[in-house]
């Protein structure tokens, strides 16, 4: 049986300040009796890796991602390169994050750019149809945000920048110019798609040299989260549909339960199906002896303690603070 149970729930402040009657809710209101604050990380790479038993600043998405996404350690400068629609406007050229290419499409177009890089010092990976890789000749110093946050924001306000950024966006412009007439892009355009005309350059970095000793086990969907498991020698396993499934596990174990931080999710039913499926049952557990429980979200978390009344004081923090966090895939 597993010691200690960490459940990261992205979002959950949200839903409980949403959710002003937490009558129905046991596993929750048993769980905050005995629980008091405690201050974490309010950044979601920070975060994570503190929970994984990282020190020092969290690694770079690009590598880590990479090694969710092919299960292969390399010490080189990688960048996120993710196939993206950007779309003119007046004021500023919209992103399509979430493009929906197809195998053939991808393949296509990775053929096409890769070609293109064959002359250069780059070198373009393609693991999958959404997340893609490009291997840098050294290191780049430039800021840099997800296509995610990109799209939110918009893309002219959110092109890389620092030192390294003129030679990101140069790339940037060139492979958008590359792709802009691509015979997939006049296809997709016929069906009425949007084009899948640019790679969006993030998350730079390389993996840590020295990772975690040892780690939780990990139950996640989310590949960065995958990928710092693998880096501290473990491996992740897919997230369950309940805590039954963590019966059997000897270990402490973190879960991570994606669902709660997106918008439009009705507060009520999100936080009784989390109090049936996974509070509810570990809190029985560690009433009766068993492993200890956390419940974190990013920038707020708590554990059994004296303090007490944690789902108030979560939802005074949120009120408080009014804070969002937003998870990159």
């Amino acid at each position: 049986m597993a010691r200690r149970t960490t459940l990261l729930v992205p979002g959950l402040a949200r839903l409980v300040r949403a959710a002003d009657d937490m009558a129905g809710l046991p596993g929750l209101v048993r769980f905050s009796n005995g629980a008091g604050r405690r201050d974490v990380p309010d950044d979601r790479r920070a975060l994570l890796w503190s929970l994984l038993g990282g020190g020092g600043t969290a690694p770079a998405v690009a590598p880590v991602t990479r090694l969710a996404d092919t299960g292969r350690r390399d010490a080189r400068f990688w960048l996120r390169s993710d196939p993206v629609g950007l779309l003119a406007g007046v004021a500023d050229a919209g992103l399509v994050e979430d493009v929906s290419l197809t195998r053939d499409e991808a393949g296509r177009l990775a053929e096409t750019i890769t070609g293109y890089l064959a002359d250069t010092d780059y070198r373009l990976e393609t693991p999958g149809v959404r997340r893609w890789y490009l291997c840098c000749p050294a290191a780049l110093e430039a800021k840099t945000v997800s296509p995610r946050r990109a799209a939110a924001t918009g893309a002219a306000a959110s092109l890389p920048a620092g030192p390294g950024g003129a030679e990101l966006c140069s790339l940037m412009t060139e492979i958008q110019m590359l792709l802009h007439d691509h015979a997939v892009n006049r296809e997709r355009e016929a069906r009425g798609e949007a084009p899948v005309n640019a790679l969006w350059l993030w998350g730079g970095g390389h993996l840590p040299e020295h990772p975690p000793a040892s780690a939780p086990m990990v139950f996640a969907d989310d590949p960065y989260a995958r990928g710092l498991a693998l880096l501290a020698g473990g491996e992740p396993r897919d997230v369950p549909d309940s805590a039954a499934a963590l019966a059997g596990v000897d270990a402490d174990a973190l879960v991570l339960l994606a669902g709660a931080e997106q918008t439009g999710v009705e507060a009520r039913a999100c936080l009784e199906s989390l109090d049936r499926a996974w509070v509810a049952p570990l809190v029985a557990r560690m009433d009766a002896g068993g492993p200890a429980l956390d419940i974190v979200d990013a920038g707020v978390g708590a554990t059994p303690g004296p303090a007490g009344g944690w789902l108030a004081r979560l939802r005074d923090f949120t009120i408080r603070r009014g804070r969002r966090w937003p998870w990159p895939s």
